[in-house]
């Protein structure tokens, strides 16, 4: 999650880190110790995807027509939006993840993350802190301190339509189109949570995953939140399976 910042930035994440994980821990929020119907299989069942480490959410998406699920980012005085994840164990490595998606947004709709206080919007003027989602998965038994118990793809997909072109690398994605992404399991494509994770500590949790999913957040910190300052965002998850 740490890519390019400067080293007060790192001070500032890592003791944020430890506030956020302790209060965390407080609440019991790590996802339940739940297993799949059947190994080397993603359910779709909006039931068996957990909304985790946000507010003004619910517990799980809701079922959607046309869709397998959908949820709504919550507005910036009721909440924020954080990690979707499902149970997922393998016997097989796979070798990729292929999702579809939706993101609906109104013409006045203005999605932010919630890094602002830690990362400031790259020193942007009026500041928009742009908001991504990120596709990850997690270790089993991850204790939210582990280094290498979360790994993130590296892109990120932009929610926030900003006429800025330093933020080209995480296309807008939000147009109300299906988009199907493509994911390679190779490690150079993935990031640990400090950004300091081998090859092989990729592998190694990879072999142990207890789950898949996305997390929203922003450009520097993956899983820190989003919501809405004005108007609606729905994201609507199509398909999303392990291969």
């Amino acid at each position: 999650m740490l890519q390019g910042l400067s080293k007060a930035k790192v001070a500032s994440w890592m003791f944020l880190t430890i506030f956020v994980v302790a209060a965390l821990e407080s609440c019991g929020m790590h996802p339940p110790d739940a297993a799949p119907a059947q190994m080397n299989v993603v359910s779709l069942d909006p039931h068996s995807w957990y909304i985790m480490h946000s507010s003004g959410t619910g517990d799980h998406p809701k079922p959607l027509d046309g869709a397998a699920w959908a949820l709504s980012l919550p507005d910036t005085d009721v909440g924020h939006l954080n990690y979707v994840e499902t149970p997922y164990r393998i016997t097989v490595r796979p070798q990729q993840i292929v999702m579809t998606y939706r993101v609906v947004e109104s013409p006045e709709a203005i999605p932010v993350s919630d890094e602002e206080a830690a990362s400031p919007c790259r020193d942007h003027d009026p500041c928009t802190p742009v908001a991504e989602f990120h596709v990850f998965f997690e270790q089993r038994d991850d204790d939210l301190y582990s280094e290498c118990g979360r790994w993130w793809y590296r892109p990120g997909f932009r929610l926030t339509d900003v006429a800025d072109d330093s933020y080209n690398a995480q296309p807008f994605v939000a147009d109300g189109q299906s988009h199907t992404l493509t994911i390679p399991l190779v490690a150079e494509s993935w990031t640990s949570v400090n950004g300091l994770g081998s090859d092989a500590d990729f592998e190694n949790s990879l072999t142990n995953v207890g789950y898949v999913g996305i997390t929203f957040g922003g450009s520097d910190f993956f899983g820190h939140g989003v919501n809405v300052k004005q108007g609606t965002v729905q994201f609507q998850m199509i398909d999303y399976h392990v291969e």
